[in-house]
């Protein structure tokens, strides 16, 4: 893996230097691009950040990137296969949404030991919740810019963030739920 997030980060154009966020979700309004946008404009010029995901908005949010004059630190990687490099490339996983139930790409960066930024909502409060990552309102673009700067700033805690976060997930895991459940039945018929 770790040669492979280089190759992310040299088709990125990336430097050393420049730190990575993605986030994983169709170009609707709902996903909330454009504040995403608004807080990388808010951000240092280090900080960089990866859209993976096709759907209506594509053209409108590539404009804004473009108006806010960040297009050279968005990148628009369209539909993509390869999303747990992607990952592991990233610094975190952010989404600014209105509305989630449980979000995938959430629990996806999470079991990856990625730490995510999210909205402070139903289904993302409850997976940033215990250290896995830091939240914000809706709309508040600000307050997205200070959980991207303060991750981009501080690789020790995003990195403490990121294993709480796989800690977290591991208590998802399916395979634990049936064991669980069979020690539970196991215990009743006793």
């Amino acid at each position: 893996l770790p040669i492979q997030t280089d190759q992310i980060r040299q088709q990125l154009s990336l430097k050393a230097s420049d730190v990575l966020f993605l986030m994983i979700a169709e170009f609707n309004l709902g996903k909330r691009h454009f504040d995403a946008l608004n807080a990388l404009a808010q951000t240092p010029s280090n900080v960089h950040l990866a859209f993976a995901g096709v759907g209506g908005l594509f053209d409108e949010v590539k404009n804004v990137a473009a108006q806010l004059g960040v297009e050279q630190r968005v990148h628009f990687l369209g539909f993509r296969r390869d999303i747990p490099i992607l990952v592991r490339a990233s610094r975190a996983v952010m989404l600014p949404s209105e509305r989630e139930g449980l979000p995938r790409s959430l629990l996806e960066a999470m079991s990856l030991s990625t730490p995510i930024i999210g909205t402070n909502i139903r289904g993302i409060a409850e997976l940033a919740a215990d250290n896995c990552g830091l939240l914000h309102e809706v709309g508040d673009s600000r307050g997205l810019a200070q959980a991207m700067t303060t991750l981009a700033e501080q690789p020790t805690l995003a990195q403490e963030m990121g294993q709480a976060a796989r800690q977290k997930v591991l208590a998802y895991d399916v395979q634990k739920i049936i064991e669980h459940h069979d020690k539970l039945y196991a215990e009743l018929l006793a």
